[in-house]
């Protein structure tokens, strides 16, 4: 499935991409709070990807 494009320009910069995702409600609020320790939601969120996406790597994955 790909991201929804728009023909708006973002402030989000070359290479980036929009989306949305339903969370369940305790994980969001954890990582908003975990946001104000680190920064912002949005790096909370890449970095928590990146780190699961690179455990899958290391583990044979794909």
């Amino acid at each position: 499935m790909s991201p929804k494009r728009t023909a708006e320009p973002t402030t989000d910069g070359p290479g980036m991409v929009r989306t949305t995702v339903v969370l369940p409600e305790g994980l969001w609020k954890a990582a908003k709070i975990r946001a104000l320790e680190d920064g912002d939601l949005r790096t909370v969120i890449i970095k928590a990807l990146e780190a699961y996406l690179a455990g899958l790597r290391k583990k044979g994955g794909r």
